[in-house]
């Protein structure tokens, strides 16, 4: 209720509306045809990063305390970004012997959902996944990019978005990324990507098996280095 009174408040009193993406324009005009009329899409710039100031995979390891190759999910914990689809393919990979390394970033709390948190960290618990699922929570945006940068790839399983900052920031470096098939992220158009479904575990859990096989670091940089 409070946030539909905010949204009418803001088409009132705003000259115009400005949305990130045009996914999201489309979904105004189904709530608000005045809205719709004075909305405008901008999207955020994001600026590539320098390369020879990020840290290397050695420090990444020696401060978190990891050892294997990983994923990378950057997501803030809201009950809609769907960290339990990647925690449910753990879960299962774990039970057929498959070590898989996630690392995650993000706030822990989610006001709509206060008991959100408790779950996620009592379903990694439960299912014996702490070295499989690391939680960092907020970090400097220099470790968030140094992270990004030596990973596998960056998922983002989420099942809504408005423009997802975590997949234009994959895209300045050009990394492979493995995205929920909504419309924000279609519209997005990251290069190297593979879509799934964000309630279907069978096509990333292959995906994920596969990428973490066929992963190299060298050759990963060099293709980062010819993007940036």
């Amino acid at each position: 209720i409070l946030r539909n009174i905010n949204t009418l408040l803001s088409i009132k009193q705003s000259k115009k509306i400005l949305l990130s993406s045009f996914s999201a324009q489309k979904d105004l005009k189904k709530i608000n045809s005045e809205g719709f009329r004075k909305s405008v899409v901008l999207r955020p710039p994001f600026i590539v990063p320098n390369y020879n100031n990020l840290h290397k995979l050695s420090y990444l390891k020696k401060k978190y305390k990891f050892k294997n190759n990983y994923f990378f999910l950057p997501n803030q914990y809201w009950i809609h970004k769907n960290h339990i689809l990647i925690l449910e393919i753990l879960k299962e990979l774990k039970k057929e012997k498959k070590e898989i390394l996630v690392i995650s970033t993000g706030a822990l709390h989610d006001y709509r959902y206060p008991m959100h948190k408790n779950f996620i960290l009592n379903f990694i618990e439960k299912n014996n996944l702490k070295s499989n699922y690391i939680i960092l929570g907020i970090v400097p945006y220099k470790i968030l990019m140094s992270l990004m940068l030596n990973s596998i790839a960056v998922i983002n399983p989420s099942k809504s978005e408005g423009w997802s900052s975590t997949v234009e920031q994959a895209k300045t470096f050009g990394k492979e990324i493995l995205l929920s098939n909504i419309k924000v992220h279609l519209e997005q158009k990251p290069k190297r990507s593979f879509y799934f479904d964000p309630n279907d575990k069978k096509k990333l859990k292959k995906k994920l098996i596969n990428f973490s096989k066929k992963f190299n670091l060298i050759k990963e940089i060099s293709i980062i280095k010819k993007n940036l």
